[in-house]
């Protein structure tokens, strides 16, 4: 079961400030000319849980696939890392798993998983700038990409589960933009922050914004109130412009990496999640799993509950029917 959000419509907002395009897609935002990111209240969040060193040359992009509680990590390229995203499990083993990211232009940066489709995505810099679908299963890129209009290289990315669009940032503009899966610009607003990493909590509606600056602050933005700004917090220990991807556990808590010491942190957000096991309590099936025969069909009694509803109106969800075979 699915709860099904708002999917927003705008508003759509210019860049306030752009890097000259030779700057563009530079690994860290320090050379730049990045302004510093604006003043905020302090959150409570950013305690340390753990830090671990990934032993990776440079490491950049997070993910964290959601269905196997493991992290995707990866080593750029363009500073002479290998090209690779490699799997590690939460206690810093990494596993030798691997993934190609040798077809980004320059570098590939932030990712995010997809429960839906059981896939990652990552952003790709200096080359066609969308974002790029990977199998962490087969280990293998697929060839699918999602190409929004915003002509300028992101950093960042995040996924809703609830409405099946994606966020995406950057340092190059300064802008936070919301999309669906086939590119169509939902929202597109200028924060002010030069983004780095992005990770979203559905239930809260909050994104999570890692800054490349010095330091490296965390921005917590209110998706459901045009990106407003609700506070701010840092990393103790995170060198100066080293803040890279970002991405949300299955507890709530985040993940992050320091590009300049290649060090890995979890740290707490502050808040709880049910991205990982997401149900609407109004809402039963019955079977919830069983098989079709051949040329045959199976009956499932769907059943809606209105005393579990808080408010009336129109109540929207989704029945995601996995399978094995084609």
């Amino acid at each position: 079961e699915l709860d099904r959000g708002m999917d927003p419509l705008g508003p759509f907002e210019e860049p306030s400030f752009g890097v000259k395009r030779f700057k563009q897609n530079l690994p860290t935002a320090e050379s730049a000319g990045v302004p510093d990111p604006p003043a905020a209240v302090p959150y409570a969040a950013g305690d340390i849980i753990q830090s671990w060193p990934t032993a990776l040359t440079l490491a950049w992009g997070v993910g964290y696939n959601t269905e196997t509680s493991d992290l995707w990590l990866g080593d750029i390229g363009a500073a002479g890392g290998t090209d690779l995203n490699y799997r590690f499990l939460t206690d810093g083993t990494n596993t030798g798993d691997t993934i190609d990211i040798s077809w980004a232009g320059v570098f590939a940066a932030d990712m995010t998983y997809n429960p839906h489709t059981g896939m990652l995505w990552q952003v790709d810099v200096g080359g066609d700038d969308c974002i790029h679908e990977l199998d962490p299963v087969n280990r293998i890129p697929t060839g699918n990409t999602i190409c929004p209009s915003w002509g300028v290289s992101q950093r960042g990315l995040a996924y809703d589960p609830s409405t099946d669009t994606y966020f995406a940032g950057s340092w190059t503009d300064l802008m936070i933009y919301h999309f669906a899966a086939d590119g169509t610009m939902l929202d597109a607003v200028s924060v002010g922050l030069a983004t780095a990493g992005l990770a979203y909590n559905p239930d809260t509606q909050h994104l999570f914004v890692m800054v490349n600056a010095a330091p490296n602050p965390v921005y917590v933005l209110d998706a459901a109130d045009g990106y407003n700004i609700l506070g701010q917090f840092t990393l103790a220990g995170m060198s100066d412009y080293g803040g890279a991807g970002l991405e949300m556990g299955c507890d709530g808590n985040l993940w992050g990496v320091d590009q300049q010491t290649q060090i890995n942190y979890q740290f707490e957000s502050g808040e709880t999640t049910s991205m990982c096991g997401r149900d609407v309590p109004w809402l039963s099936e019955d079977p919830i799993s069983g098989t079709v025969p051949s040329m045959a069909d199976v009956i499932i009694d769907v059943t809606f509950d209105a005393a579990q509803v808080d408010q009336p109106g129109s109540h929207n969800a989704q029945l995601k029917v996995r399978h094995d075979t084609p």
